[in-house]
């Protein structure tokens, strides 16, 4: 077992580095500290498991699974598996990669069959381009692998599984983001009853109503912010958000920075 190791973490002056390991009963890394930067894994074969507390999330092949940083955890070969391949890496991410990595904590987001071997091959190349050393290399994979956070975030919006009611819900939440899109009036376009529209919805679209809704409201502010010069308070009302300070809290919780600091990252005042 090693304990909280520092050899290979991003040196300063560097934001990501990578590796692929195949590992057999017995490997067990602890951080009781976590880390200062995410650490993101993808199981390729095998199985691996992570603790944080009490509670325990299993890696099975095709499994992403984020670490956000400073958050106390272990991580090791599965209990009764032969062995745990998988690529990992440690980067110091973008703001904008936020709301690509969804989710609370330590967790796992599966990816389907369908994206898995083109997410696993960007990951494989942002190694590749890692090992060159070349001035350029760190910012070539950090691109890789924002594409394999690309391509996981668009498995799971993509439409497969999704029947043609909650389709319908998705479309009309994506033209209403500015109206009533609580579950209630939700459940009103599908015909279902709030309970049951909420389960459906959740297991066809991976994740619950509310947080779509909000998801796709924080696109729109940003997309926004982007683009106009309308003050924060009105791109807030504009994506659906009654409360101005409500919605900078969700904003940076989503992006990492204020909705003012977002806009002038992307060079845009409000004049």
């Amino acid at each position: 077992m090693r304990v909280d190791p520092d050899d290979g973490l991003p040196a300063p002056g560097r934001r990501i580095v990578l590796g692929r390991f195949d590992e057999v009963p017995g490997y067990r890394v602890l951080r009781p500290r976590g880390r200062p930067e995410w650490m993101l894994t993808l199981t390729l074969a095998g199985s691996g498991r992570f603790r944080v507390g009490r509670s325990e999330v299993v890696a099975e092949p095709g499994d992403l699974v984020v670490v956000p940083p400073a958050v106390p955890h272990d991580y090791a070969v599965r209990a009764g598996a032969r062995h745990w391949e998988f690529h990992w890496a440690h980067a110091v991410i973008r703001p904008e990669w936020r709301p690509l990595l969804e989710g609370e904590g330590l967790h796992r987001i599966g990816v389907p069959p369908t994206h898995r071997d083109a997410v696993g091959t960007a990951f494989a190349e942002a190694l590749a381009h890692r090992r060159t050393g070349r001035p350029v290399s760190d910012r070539l994979a950090m691109n890789c692998l924002e594409r394999a956070l690309l391509l996981v975030a668009d498995a799971r919006q993509a439409p497969s599984g999704v029947g043609p009611v909650v389709a319908r819900v998705l479309e009309h939440v994506d033209t209403h983001l500015d109206g009533d899109l609580s579950v209630p009036a939700l459940a009103e376009v599908a015909g279902m009853s709030p309970s049951r529209f909420a389960h459906v919805f959740a297991e066809q679209v991976g994740v619950p109503p509310q947080r779509h809704v909000e998801r796709r409201r924080l696109d729109l502010a940003a997309e926004l912010l982007d683009v106009s010069a309308r003050p924060v308070a009105a791109v807030a009302r504009a994506a659906g958000f009654a409360d101005p300070l409500y919605f900078s809290r969700r904003f940076r919780r989503a992006h990492g920075l204020s909705p003012s600091a977002y806009r002038e990252r992307a060079g845009r005042g409000t004049g």
